[in-house]
C-alpha cells in the first residue's frame, strides 16, 4: 500500500533578539537586530552606530611661584577618562629681589642691616652691613678715595629711590654728611653745595 506525501505548511520564524552594543568614544556600536532562532535567518540587520569621539574636559593647572613648581592645563575625556593632553611642569620662578634698603644704619661700633624684598611674593632677606670705618672720608659715598660729582649723583639717585643705587653706596657713614645718623635730603644738599664751592660747607668735610 502506498501512502501519498502531504504538504506541511512552513513554520513561521522564531524571533530572537540580537543584542547590539553602545558606541564609545573610540569604537563604533551596533543597534539591536533580529534573527530566527531556528534557521538563523537575519530578520532585522544591525546598523553601525558611529563612535562618539572624546568630550574634552580641562584639567586645571596651577601657576609656578617663587619657590614651588607649577603645572600647565591638561585635557582629559569627561566620559571615559582618557588623558588627551598631559600637564607639564613649570619650574619655580625663583625670587626677584629688589635693590635692597638699609633698615639699620651701621656705625663705627655696630653693624647695620640691608633688607631685600622679593618683588613677586614679598618675602624678605637680610644681609649684614659691616661696621663703619672711623677714618671714612665724609662725602665719599662710593669709597673711591675722592669726594666728587659721582658721589653727589649716587647719593641723589639713592635718595630718589632709583633701583640699584642702594648697593652703590659703599659707606652710609660717608653719606651721613651732617652726622645725625640719617642719610637724607639734607646730606645731598650739603654735598652739592660743597662741590659747588659754597662758603662754609667745607666744615662738614673736616
Amino acid at each position: 500500500m502506498l501512502i501519498a506525501q502531504k504538504t506541511i505548511e512552513e513554520l513561521p520564524h522564531t524571533v530572537e533578539k540580537v543584542e547590539g552594543k553602545p558606541a564609545t568614544c573610540t569604537e563604533h556600536g551596533l543597534t539591536d537586530g533580529v534573527k530566527c532562532s531556528v534557521c538563523g535567518e537575519i530578520l532585522v540587520e544591525q546598523e553601525i552606530i558611529q563612535a562618539t569621539g572624546h568630550t574634552k574636559e580641562t584639567i586645571t593647572g596651577k601657576p609656578a611661584t617663587c619657590t614651588e613648581d607649577g603645572l600647565t592645563d591638561g585635557t582629559k575625556c569627561s566620559i571615559c577618562g582618557e588623558l588627551l593632553a598631559a600637564q607639564e611642569e613649570i619650574a619655580a620662578l625663583g625670587h626677584s629681589w629688589d635693590a635692597g634698603k638699609v633698615t639699620k644704619e651701621p656705625t663705627a661700633t655696630a653693624t647695620g642691616v640691608r633688607t631685600y624684598t622679593c618683588k613677586r611674593c614679598g618675602t624678605t632677606k637680610t644681609e649684614t652691613i659691616p661696621k663703619l670705618d672711623a677714618t671714612v672720608l665724609i662725602g665719599d659715598v662710593n669709597q673711591d678715595g675722592e669726594v666728587n660729582a659721582t658721589d653727589r649723583m649716587i647719593l641723589s639717585r639713592y635718595l630718589a629711590g632709583w633701583e640699584g643705587y642702594g648697593t652703590k653706596i659703599k659707606s652710609m657713614d660717608a653719606a651721613d654728611i651732617d652726622r645725625n645718623s640719617k642719610v637724607e635730603a639734607k646730606d645731598r644738599m650739603i654735598l652739592a653745595r660743597y662741590l659747588a664751592g659754597w662758603t662754609g660747607y667745607d666744615t662738614y668735610f673736616k
